[in-house]
């Protein structure tokens, strides 16, 4: 049937999500590979340097403490320092909007157009992102920590679904924003018991496939860490433990409800996103827990690992840690299946509902 003129140029619903995420995936795994290649690194870090000397400026104005050292910021009075790293360069960025520009395959003129846009509008975000970090961490280091890893996470999440709904000449990025900030405040409240559920099935995946060394991920008293059996002291016992919570990985769940009540997709639609979410950040968690022990181990130079040998006992016998090769692999896919749920996954779910009017 043709198509009257009001409506062209609305927005019309993804029909094939699973293709459109397929085109995501294989766009941040090739994108994140680029990231191994020295000249792509050294671009980054180029980048970084510059997103700290504008950043100096900005921060320096009233304030004649601040100096700057390469992409270090620091307050020589106030004491504190930031290092504007890799994670600043906003790489995960970028290749999470070109990741969603595959999936959404607008014509050619309007991505050209969308990259640029979207890619000048990341940086822009990361110099504020700096900037207000650097300015909260003067106040508060406890401040620093909430905002840097549960605030701006949630709000590049925010930035790319606005971006994409621009692109496909959408509505409805303010009310995606205005849920997706409450249901985060809400968030704080479920990000616990999530996190126990969470943990209970990754140890689930790692029981069927992960690694004999890899043990339980789970609360203990120095915090959420994964268990292994590999041994870090010989005299007393002790085993190696690494750093790992799993709400870090729940944590774009409150933008997928966002985008699901914006969206209103039936209820097979609805569901096959959940289950992917859930699918994925199960996955990343058990990947994460493998990689967390090989390299804590690697980093402490362990070679031994403790193995049952009946009535109680243990032999220590050496340590077989993954090849670099298996550890490159296995992080590429945890970086993937991390930005597919936080930067690609909400905003194909907003894009998937009927259109509006």
């Amino acid at each position: 049937m043709a198509s009257s003129p009001s409506d062209r140029g609305r927005h019309r619903p993804l029909t094939d999500v699973p293709l459109a995420l397929l085109r995501a995936l294989a766009v941040l795994g090739l994108g994140f590979l680029a990231m191994s290649l020295g000249p792509v690194q050294a671009a980054f870090e180029g980048l970084a340097t510059a997103l700290a000397a504008l950043s100096h400026l900005l921060l320096s104005i009233g304030n004649g403490d601040l100096v700057r050292t390469g992409s270090e910021l620091r307050d020589t009075v106030a004491g504190w320092a930031v290092d504007v790293t890799s994670v600043c360069d906003g790489h995960g960025l970028l290749i999470g909007w070109l990741a969603l520009l595959a999936a959404l395959t607008p014509p050619p003129r309007r991505a050209l157009t969308a990259a640029v846009g979207g890619i000048l509008a990341i940086q822009l975000f990361n110099l504020v992102r700096i900037v207000v970090l650097a300015l909260v961490l003067g106040q508060s280091e406890r401040a620093f920590v909430g905002v840097h890893l549960f605030a701006f996470p949630l709000l590049t999440g925010i930035l790319l679904a606005a971006l994409a709904l621009t692109t496909a000449r959408q509505p409805g990025a303010l009310v995606f924003a205005v849920l997706a900030v409450g249901l985060s405040i809400l968030w704080v409240l479920l990000a616990g018991p999530a996190a126990h559920v969470a943990a209970l099935l990754a140890n689930g995946l790692l029981a069927l496939g992960g690694p004999a060394e890899v043990g339980e991920i789970a609360q203990r008293s120095v915090g959420w860490t994964v268990g292994s059996s590999v041994i870090a002291e010989t005299s007393p016992l002790a085993f190696l433990l690494a750093p790992l919570d799993p709400a870090d990985f729940l944590l774009p769940a409150p933008l997928l409800v966002a985008s699901l009540i914006a969206a209103r997709p039936g209820w097979r639609d609805a569901t096959l996103a959940g289950a992917g979410f859930l699918i994925a950040a199960l996955l990343a968690i058990a990947i994460a827990a493998v990689t967390s022990i090989a390299a804590l181990a690697d980093a402490y130079g362990l070679t031994q690992i403790a193995v049952p040998s009946g009535a109680g006992t243990v032999t220590a016998e050496p340590y077989a840690a993954p090849g670099e090769t298996t550890i490159a692999t296995l992080r590429l896919t945890q970086n993937m299946l991390v930005h597919l749920n936080l930067l690609v996954l909400p905003a194909l779910v907003l894009l998937s509902g009927p259109p509006r009017r």
